[in-house]
């Protein structure tokens, strides 16, 4: 083990692990970084978004949803009814 690569944490905060959080309880949660540019591209995101927009923000949400399946489920049904 490399000492500068090891972290420790107490039971009580959320831990970073490769792309996602794990909770106190154990629970695989979204890093709020990701939720944050998902919120940023939905407010610039309109009907007459490009394509390109629309794919990404699909792809992050995709990304979320793979930690936690209920996570902006309405909103990525509304983008796809766009497209």
């Amino acid at each position: 083990m490399k000492e500068e690569k090891t972290k420790f944490f107490s039971k009580k905060r959320y831990k970073i692990v490769t792309g996602c959080m794990i909770s106190p309880d154990n629970d695989l949660k979204v890093p709020n970084r990701l939720r944050k540019k998902i919120v940023d591209d939905l407010n610039a995101y309109n009907i007459n978004a490009s394509l390109q927009l629309k794919k990404s923000i699909l792809g992050k949400i995709q990304a979320a949803q793979q930690i936690e399946p209920n996570l902006f489920i309405s909103t990525k049904q509304k983008i796809m009814n766009n497209c």
